[in-house]
């Protein structure tokens, strides 16, 4: 009878689970991450500034291709208060934060270098930039601000 007993107890005690190690749960996957395109248009008021003085608010947008570390940015348009586009060109992305120069032949300026950086948002609906245009004939003028998709 003691022998039955005990086997019962022994029975019990790794059936509450007391007689080993716990059960386990199964691992919850951790699950892969989307990456973040940051292709679209971007829009928004932005600051202008140059030897003439500042406008505090044009509003622009800017059209991006993003593909591996590339992102082609077409350039700056401005349709407000006065209307015009700003060429960019190519920028390395590294992470959120992308870095870009180019050059183009304005008609009112000459040749016009430019250099434009910023970074994205997290979720990529946000593109801080801003973007240095200089001319020998036109002096420095800059284009800043907080653009969104």
């Amino acid at each position: 009878m003691k022998q039955g007993l005990a086997v019962l107890g022994l029975v019990a005690l790794v059936a509450c689970g007391g007689g080993g190690s716990s059960p386990t749960t199964p691992a919850t996957p951790i699950p892969t991450p989307t990456p973040v395109s940051y292709t679209g248009s971007f829009s928004g008021g932005m600051s202008y500034t140059s030897p003439d003085g500042v406008v505090p608010n044009v509003f622009s947008t800017v059209a991006t291709t993003h593909i591996g570390n590339s992102l082609n940015m077409g350039g700056i348009q401005v349709t407000s208060p006065f209307v015009v586009t700003f060429p960019l060109g190519e920028a390395t992305l590294t992470g959120d934060h992308f870095d870009g120069r180019g050059a183009y032949q304005s008609s009112g300026c000459g040749p016009v270098t430019s250099r434009f950086v910023g970074y994205f948002s997290g979720d990529g609906r946000i593109m801080n930039l801003t973007a240095t245009f200089t001319s020998a004939e036109c002096g420095v003028y800059e284009i800043r601000g907080e653009v969104r998709r």
